[in-house]
């Protein structure tokens, strides 16, 4: 306990509390009142601090407020620096603005007509792609929603997509081939392990077709 601050503070806290009612108890009419006299006037005195604590917090005013004042500040400099200026200038000004907004709306004119026609080109390249969906986004779409169905990834997802290829039907392996996409399978070369079986059925079934009644017929006439 002699370690802990926190159990230090709260025995000094009960030890004060207490010492506080021993002396209430123990006091006369006369001490009473007077400790009640300089209570309120404590009190009084941090009420009257807090209050011009308040004050000066209005008079400074919040950052809106200060916003608001530096933008009323701007807008009179504005307003003074047009009324002291010429007709001539004043003139010249508006040009140059009005040139300016007339320079920024080509602009974005201009931009917007590049973005058209850059899509149209790429819609034309698409379509003479050969693609059966009728815009690039569709084709995208599409793909997104096949991918979305394969929860796998990496060699997994590569396999899949092998099989997919590998496994088509005729139609399918036609188009794939004109987009370039194939699978070719591995030559198969003859296992020398079964090459004595195959010989020794390639033999016995020309064994069986010399000895065979139709066989021999022809080989009479």
């Amino acid at each position: 306990m002699e370690q802990d601050p926190k159990c230090q503070e709260q025995m000094r806290e009960k030890n004060r509390n207490r010492m506080q009612k021993t002396r209430r108890k123990h006091q006369t009419v006369e001490q009473l009142e007077h400790t009640r006299k300089l209570a309120r006037e404590r009190q009084q005195v941090y009420d009257a601090r807090k209050r011009q604590e308040r004050q000066g917090v209005a008079a400074k005013g919040t950052a809106r407020e200060k916003v608001e004042k530096k933008r009323e500040k701007w807008r009179q400099a504005s307003q003074n620096y047009r009324d002291g200026i010429t007709a001539q200038k004043k003139r010249r000004v508006k040009e140059k603005r009005m040139s300016q907004k007339y320079k920024k709306k080509e602009a974005k004119m201009a931009a917007e007509v590049a973005k058209v026609e850059k899509a149209v080109q790429a819609q034309a390249a698409f379509q003479q792609s050969g693609c059966p969906y009728p815009t690039q986004g569709a084709y995208k779409r599409a793909v997104s929603r096949m991918k979305a169905k394969f929860k796998t990834q990496g060699a997994k997802l590569a396999h899949l997509f092998k099989g997919v290829v590998k496994y088509s039907d005729p139609k399918t392996r036609r188009a794939l081939k004109v987009l370039n996409v194939s699978y070719s399978t591995p030559d198969k070369t003859p296992d020398p392990r079964w090459q004595p079986q195959q010989e020794k059925r390639r033999k016995h079934a020309k064994a069986q077709e010399a000895t065979s009644p139709g066989f021999q017929r022809l080989w009479r006439n």
